[in-house]
């Protein structure tokens, strides 16, 4: 039962995401569509997508969301337009696969640099604490082992000497104020020994950030996933509703999926040259918007 309630959430979460990729990319086919068909102006369609641009671009964030867009945008509008013999399409295809790896690699890496820093510093601070517990001199630790050998013995004495004894109440009473004693010191030991594993304030800080570089990325990754998504929907959204008509050929369809592949080429060369623009203007202005001082 569990496993078939598992499943039906796994399949509506799906079809939730399916229905909401297909929402946004109707709203872009209308965006576009009048584009494709010459019913806006290039110096209309220019101001409109700019203006989106900027928008987007001041947003947390908005300069790797609007780069991402952009990215997204002319590769697939070069993949749908298959211009050059279709040679166009195949090189894009062939990038956005490359993208595809590197960022996963990069994911990967991320992840593993921020496990390891964490390691790194709590090795640190493990080592730092037993350096420090330590306050006896060296004549002190030369007769640790005298010590030590003498209470051997002296406890086995006495363990020998409560035996023959059996003063069964003193040797209850006593021994349990020496186990609270044990358990009051293996407290205070288990406390210092959590103090030990805690990291320094600087470490925490460049773990933390680290880390939100990676869920950042991690973010930017599943949002070009949908943008992805997206417009291929957007050209199957188009394909369809035409063929619904039932008045254009096959060639004629295929020739305004290639419009519309054209105009998403320009919206993503606008989006470019709008963020090169805020990249000039704010060059550290890049990762995650939230930032740990």
């Amino acid at each position: 039962e569990d496993e078939a309630e598992e499943e039906e959430e796994a399949r509506a979460m799906v079809e939730k995401e399916t229905d909401l990729c297909k929402e946004l990319a109707g709203k872009l086919a209308e965006r576009l569509v009048l584009r494709a068909e010459n019913k806006t102006s290039d110096e209309q369609f220019l101001r409109d997508n700019t203006a989106l641009a900027l928008q987007l671009c001041a947003a947390p964030g908005g300069s790797d969301l609007l780069k991402l867009t952009s990215q997204t945008y002319r590769n697939k509008g070069k993949r749908y337009a298959a211009r050059m013999f279709g040679l166009e399409s195949y090189v894009a295809r062939f990038k956005d696969m490359c993208s595809r790896i590197s960022q996963g690699s990069s994911l990967l890496m991320g992840f593993v640099r921020t496990s390891s820093m964490t390691q790194r510093a709590i090795a640190s601070k493990k080592e730092k604490g037993a350096g420090n517990n330590c306050t006896h001199s060296d004549e002190e630790h030369a007769d640790d082992g005298a010590e030590k050998c003498a209470a051997a013995q002296m406890a086995a004495v006495e363990k020998a000497a409560e035996k023959k004894k059996k003063k069964a109440q003193k040797a209850v009473e006593k021994e349990k104020k020496k186990t609270e004693a044990r358990d009051k010191e293996m407290t205070e030991n288990a406390e210092d020994s959590d103090d030990e594993m805690s990291m320094d304030e600087d470490d925490m800080k460049e773990i933390a950030k680290q880390g939100l570089d990676v869920v950042w990325r991690l973010g930017l990754f599943l949002i070009q996933s949908r943008l992805r998504k997206v417009c291929d929907l957007m050209i199957t959204h188009e394909s369809e509703r035409l063929q619904k008509l039932n008045s254009l050929t096959s060639a004629q369809i295929k020739m305004h999926e290639r419009e519309m592949a054209v105009a998403l080429l320009e919206m993503g060369h606008t989006f470019k040259s709008v963020w090169e623009e805020h990249v000039a203007k704010n060059p550290n202005e890049s990762g995650s918007p939230i930032k740990i001082e």
